[in-house]
């Protein structure tokens, strides 16, 4: 499904890890390396970018040698940009190439402000045009020494997929169905809290009724499948049981008609992008 891969990368510690979780992607046959130079702002000492550029040409053999010997193709990209952004010029790399994943790092931020706007992973979101896995720098490290290459390749083994029962949702449903390299799907639905008690007995009683036949359906195609309902604020119910049930991606639909303006900040794809500590896909 995810066979060519866009791979922007910042050369840090954390993004090496990430290209290691890169190279266990069920199907992956080929992944587009792009490292951009934001030249935007204005230098009183003019270019100053040669050092810059030849730095990272030769970085990026590295990371495509490291790829070609786990079997891979890889294609490098070394861009300086003297306007526009990045968000926008990755974007314009992931239509020509017609990739089906572009899988992003973001770092940790102090402030809520710079959070949702000094980021390139967000600002990427509000754009978006296929698949963009998002992993966080501040995820737990890979345990008992191991290398992100023997953890990542389970980034699949147990797939949280929030459900509210909307068209959405089982628009969702059918895109999981492709993916058959799932070790374990684990369905969530959260009612959401403040009604009566009456009202969140009959909601509760209608999400096992259809998280029932959801499963159903997953189980007779071959899936392995648990149900969970929890009761309270979506994004953090999302987060906590992602935490709780150990899951290794939290896939959702991103509502595109809703990343705009203020209501993206609200947009409950990207407020658990925001606060997970789990990939989401």
């Amino acid at each position: 499904m995810f066979e060519k891969i866009l791979f922007p990368t910042d050369f840090s510690e954390f993004a090496q890890r990430m290209l290691g979780c890169v190279t266990g992607i069920p199907g992956v046959k080929e992944v587009i390396l792009l490292h951009i130079i934001d030249a935007t702002e204005y230098s009183v000492h003019g270019w100053t970018h040669g050092p810059e550029l030849e730095n990272a040409r030769l970085l990026m053999e590295e990371k495509k040698a490291f790829l070609e010997r786990r079997g891979l193709k890889a294609v490098t990209h070394v861009d300086a940009i003297t306007s526009g952004t990045i968000p926008r010029r990755i974007l314009a790399l992931a239509e020509q190439e017609k990739v089906s994943l572009i899988v992003m790092g973001t770092h940790q931020k102090t402030t809520i402000d710079t959070l949702l706007h000094g980021s390139v992973s967000y600002d990427l979101l509000h754009h978006m045009n296929t698949h963009v896995l998002i992993m966080r720098q501040n995820a737990p490290e890979c345990p008992g020494g191991k290398t992100p290459e023997e953890t990542c390749p389970r980034i699949f083994s147990k797939v949280l997929v929030p459900l509210d029962f909307t068209e959405n949702s089982y628009e969702m449903i059918s895109f999981v169905r492709g993916m058959h390299d799932i070790g374990e799907l684990v369905l969530q639905h959260v009612v959401i809290e403040g009604g009566t008690r009456e009202a969140i007995e009959q909601s509760i009683a209608h999400a096992r009724e259809e998280l029932a036949k959801i499963q159903t359906d997953l189980e007779q195609a071959g899936f392995r499948v648990t149900v969970h309902i929890r009761v309270g604020m979506p994004v953090e119910k999302i987060v906590s049981f992602a935490e709780e049930d150990d899951v290794s991606l939290i896939l959702m639909y991103a509502h595109k008609r809703n990343w705009i303006g203020k209501f993206l900040q609200e947009a409950t794809p990207f407020s658990v992008v925001k606060n997970a500590k789990r990939p989401v896909l």
